[in-house]
């Protein structure tokens, strides 16, 4: 569904450019792989939201197993509980919810917590999850305190995890300036569409008018690829 309504927004998009780029609905067909690239970078934003939900899910994951770890439950029986609570508040769809289930299925075939959880960070890509699993492993071999360990590196990770989201919401405020601007152009384009269509006749039609427009068209999408890319690295970083 998400994927059809992706291709619609891409081709609303694409006759609009023609519009107001060309003049012309034969630019249409020259255009149209701009929708493959629409669907290819919305699919992108939304694998970074489910990132972003997923780091999200684990910072509360982590604070229930501190708690569950201070009253001397081991690994386990912890994620076990968690799975139920999860369940309960989240329901079966949640990322986090469907992962600890499957974790707690692979406990059966007598995997261990490092291996269950080095998977979870591997599949998801989320590098909190690996730091965890890392940090548990050495503690679980050196033989040190494994819960005052687990309270005191799921504090450490939420706390990290907490600094990412406000730096991910100033980053967002910004974003929102980006796209404001990014908007500009465009609209200025259709202000003299709507108010003085003559000053644009000249240029549409004629070779130099169309190797002109399309010039200013590669700028225009460079710049909002340049700072979407600025904001996805500063996110990431």
């Amino acid at each position: 569904m998400k994927v059809f309504e992706d291709i619609l927004i891409g081709a609303a998009i694409v006759c609009l450019v023609a519009w107001l780029f060309y003049g012309s609905a034969v630019a249409i067909p020259f255009l149209s792989p701009v929708i493959v690239l629409w669907c290819l970078w919305r699919a992108k934003k939304r694998k970074e939201k489910e990132k972003e939900q997923l780091r999200t899910g684990f910072k509360n994951f982590l604070n229930s197993l501190s708690a569950s770890a201070m009253a001397g439950k081991s690994m386990e029986n912890s994620m076990e509980e968690i799975y139920r609570e999860f369940l309960s508040l989240y329901g079966e769809k949640d990322p986090v919810t469907r992962s600890l289930g499957t974790m707690l299925k692979e406990f059966r075939y007598n995997r261990t917590v490092y291996e269950v959880l080095n998977d979870w960070g591997t599949q998801t890509g989320l590098d909190e999850i690996l730091l965890f699993a890392e940090i548990y492993q050495t503690a679980e071999k050196s033989g040190g305190n494994l819960i005052r360990m687990i309270r005191t590196t799921a504090d450490s990770i939420q706390a990290m995890i907490s600094l990412k989201q406000e730096l991910s919401a100033y980053i967002h405020g910004k974003k929102t300036e980006q796209n404001i601007m990014c908007l500009m152009p465009a609209g200025i384009l259709i202000y003299l569409k709507l108010t003085s269509p003559e000053l644009l006749t000249s240029i549409y039609g004629t070779m130099f008018g169309i190797a002109f427009m399309s010039v200013c068209l590669a700028v225009y999408v460079f710049a909002i690829w340049l700072g979407d890319h600025m904001v996805t690295a500063a996110l990431e970083g």
